[in-house]
This record gives structure tokens, C-alpha cells and sequence, in this order.
């Protein structure tokens, strides 16, 4: 069954196709803000009733969420961007004196997860990823950059300039053998990819955000750190 969604973004005169950036909000997400707010507001701001309300809609949406990457809804973090979830990380990840961390580059990458790396390479060495003229790179060429000592890695999931689509499955799969910690930024995937799966990708860590492709309000970010088990 086709479905017509055009008249949920209604735009008068004007096509837009700014996606990868920030899209438009349909219809019905913001009336369902709208009816948050009034809500909210009826049971009383600050009161035990608007607290449980406000538990039971953030539960809602881990769960939601936790469905569309296929992890667990207490694996999931609410943010204000991509970037907080790649600074959580970048920040807070201990790594010894002669570790070294493994990202793309400034060349093909968003300076938002970038830079974080940048300094984080203060403390370790940072390694740059060989890539072609498209921002690309061979499973084999990066088998080739890690060694014993790499504490991260970092890739986007697709490039924000040329949209390549970086092979995240087969990247993870060489990490999870090596036990290497893998952080992915999937700012330009989620909902724009169908099938992102954190368990095919075998990643610990994943970033993106609500107002690019799945078309929710800005100042939105989606955190998702794997829930280690204790022995």
C-alpha cells in the first residue's frame, strides 16, 4: 500500500531538501508537542503528577528509540546533540599514555566529530585514516592502520559532503575480534537508512540526533553507549 505523507510537510511554493541538515517537522509530531505542553501544564507544573507524566513519556521514547537501533531503552542517553554524545566519550574514556586513537580525518569528516578527537589526541596519538578523493577507504586499508595499542575508533556512518555510506558492519566486525572500542556518528543515517542495527554493526557507542532524517524538534540528540555486563 502506497502512502501519500506530502500533506503532513506542507511547504507553499517551495521544494525543500535541506534533510542533512535540519528537516521540517510533519503535522502530527507537532501537535504531539503541542499536546505535551497543554498537558504538562494541566497537571501542574513541578507536581508529583506532571513528574510521573514526564517519566512515563521519557520511558516511551527510550523504548521507541531502542527499537529503531535495536539496543535496550536503558542504553540509551537523551542529549542536546550529536556532538554531546561524541564529547561524552571523547572525554571520558580513559586510554593509556601509548594508545592511539583511529579517525577519518578532517578532510571528509564533520568537524563535530572531529575536533573532540583532535584534543583528545593531546593525551594519545591520533591517527588519521588513509581515505581516496571521496572520502572512502577499503576494510583492508583500515585493518592495516589499527594495532595492539588502539583504544578507539571513530567513523561516520555516511559522509556529510559526499554522502559515501562507510562499510560500519565490516569495520565492526575486524573491531569486536580485536576487542577495540567503536564509536559511530550516525547523524546522516538514522532514518535515513532503514536497517541500523547496533548489533550488526558491533559498535559501543552511537550519536545522532532527532532533527535531520527522522524529522523531530531541534535540540534533540540520541546517545546509545552499550551496557556492559558485570562479572
Amino acid at each position: 500500500m502506497n502512502l501519500d505523507y506530502s500533506q503532513d510537510f506542507p511547504y507553499k511554493e517551495r521544494i525543500y531538501l535541506n534533510n542533512a541538515s535540519t528537516s521540517r517537522m510533519p503535522r502530527p509530531s507537532i501537535a504531539s508537542m503541542n499536546d505535551f505542553l497543554v498537558k504538562y501544564n494541566e497537571l501542574g507544573p513541578d507536581s508529583e503528577a506532571s513528574d510521573n507524566y514526564v517519566r512515563e513519556r521519557l520511558a516511551n521514547l527510550r523504548k521507541e528509540i531502542s527499537g529503531l537501533i535495536k539496543c535496550r531503552p536503558e542504553e540509551v542517553v537523551l542529549t542536546q546533540s550529536v556532538t554531546d554524545g561524541i564529547n561524552f566519550v571523547a572525554n571520558g574514556l580513559k586510554l593509556a599514555p601509548n594508545s592511539n586513537i583511529v579517525i577519518r580525518g578532517s578532510n571528509h569528516e564533520h568537524p563535530a566529530n572531529h575536533y573532540p578527537w583532535v584534543r583528545a589526541g593531546q593525551r594519545v596519538e591520533l591517527r588519521n585514516l588513509p581515505i581516496n578523493e571521496t572520502g572512502y577507504f577499503e576494510p583492508n586499508v583500515f585493518a592495516d592502520t589499527i594495532d595492539k595499542n588502539t583504544g578507539l575508533v571513530s567513523l561516520s556512518h555516511a559522509l556529510f559532503n559526499t554522502g559515501a555510506i562507510v562499510p560500519v558492519e565490516e569495520i565492526g566486525k575486524i573491531l569486536s575480534e580485536k576487542n577495540i572500542p567503536y564509536f559511530v556518528d550516525a547523524a546522516q543515517t538514522i532514518g535515513c537508512i532503514s536497517d541500523v542495527d547496533v548489533n550488526k554493526i558491533n559498535c559501543n557507542f552511537m550519536s545522532f540526533n532527532g532533527s535531520k532524517w527522522l524529522c523531530g524538534p531541534m535540540g534533540m540528540g540520541i546517545f546509545f553507549a552499550e551496557k556492559i555486563q558485570a562479572n
